[in-house]
């Protein structure tokens, strides 16, 4: 039997087809709706929101692949499976149908018990993907509240250590060895589980898309310039040098916040820390077919295959220690990632690992639209 109150919508240019398919599917308990037109399609398919969609292969004026293309780039109508009705079984048309966006197919004419099978199979899944969405928002809620606790709770933890060395400093211990050991070991440690916690926090706000961003023309050369001030005393104690090549007029569309922050200072925190004392860092932009690239090229490390397979998945272990032994938390590289999907742009990498050439490093390219 079918799943009562489910809506199907038949779209075949014939309407003794749509007679014969509703027929069958009023005996199974599903609704259905008949659209002749394929133009229409999508406007009723939003307008109706039927649970699954029977669509015909060869229509007037518009083919059912071109059909299943428009809804599935419809934000209204992407989400709603569909099912070809054809005659055809040659392997170019059934990948094309599935090039599509096609969900399933079924042969013309379709036998009672075939159609009402796979009916019955997309609104399982339909519901199992239901649950999985529930749950993820019930961990995604859980990790919230444990996000924000813990927050709290590390503020304290920080002020407290922190605290501390006054309290050496009056007590005349500051400067002891023993001392300087232990405190900058808890402070050291402190700050980075503070730095994890805020990535998993900004992780979950562009999960949810609750971080909305007002994006406008952002001029790289000051956000190159602050960069530059921010790890100046790093990069002297590493003895790297920093060389920016950037035109100042060059400007991006981009939040400034986010892409000074957790973009442009996130990679060249990256370089600095996998670079080996001694080295260059570039940091640079330039047009490039109409379009923005902003290049961070160092000499360091360098990431295998293997790494680089990975290094944009969040649930998956990349944080690796620098050439001075410095930490990180591994959630950086997918941050910069999905803001670079929200400023409308993208992100490529090229490494080399120091095992397997002297001439290694990494180089990260960023490409933006230009500010109109």
């Amino acid at each position: 039997m079918g799943i009562s109150g489910q809506k199907v919508l038949v779209v075949d240019d014939m309407k003794t087809n749509y007679l014969y398919l509703s027929k069958i599917l009023h005996q199974h308990g599903y609704e259905t709706l008949f659209e002749m037109d394929p133009l229409q399609v999508v406007n009723v398919a939003s307008l109706e929101q039927p649970s699954v969609i029977l669509l015909d292969f060869e229509m007037p004026a518009l083919s059912g692949p071109e059909v299943c293309r428009q809804l599935k780039t419809n934000p209204q109508t992407r989400e709603i499976p569909v099912l070809f009705v054809t005659s055809h079984t040659g392997e170019a048309e059934i990948a094309e149908a599935f090039s599509a966006g096609a969900d399933d197919y079924v042969l013309k004419p379709p036998r009672e018990k075939e159609i009402v099978s796979r009916l019955n199979r997309v609104f399982l899944n339909l519901e199992l993907q239901g649950k999985i969405q529930s749950q993820f928002e019930e961990q995604a809620h859980l990790t919230r509240i444990l996000s924000h606790d813990i927050n709290n709770l590390l503020t304290l933890s920080l002020m407290g250590v922190q605290g501390m060395e006054k309290v050496a400093r009056k007590a005349g211990i500051a400067d002891d060895a023993a001392f300087q050991k232990e405190f900058q070991r808890a402070l050291g440690g402190t700050k980075r589980i503070v730095s994890l916690v805020a990535n998993v926090r900004e992780l979950q706000s562009l999960e949810d898309q609750k971080l909305q961003l007002k994006l406008v023309p952002v001029t790289l050369h000051e956000v190159f310039d602050e960069c530059a001030d921010l790890f100046s005393e790093k990069l002297t104690s590493k003895g790297i040098q920093l060389e920016v090549e950037c035109d100042s007029t060059l400007k991006v569309m981009a939040d400034p916040v986010s892409l000074s922050n957790s973009v442009i200072n996130n990679l060249v925190s990256n370089a600095l820390k996998f670079s080996f004392p001694g080295g260059k860092i570039t940091l640079k932009a330039e047009i490039v077919q109409d379009q923005i690239r902003v290049e961070v090229r160092d000499q360091g490390l360098g990431m295998n295959e293997a790494l680089l397979s990975k290094i944009f998945l969040k649930d998956e272990q990349t944080s690796r220690p620098g050439t001075d032994n410095e930490k990180g938390t591994g959630f950086g590289m997918p941050i910069v990632k999905r803001y670079m999907e929200l400023y409308g742009g993208s992100i490529q990498i090229q490494s080399t690992p120091r095992d397997q050439s002297p001439n290694s490093g990494t180089l990260i390219r960023l490409v933006f639209q230009p500010s109109s």
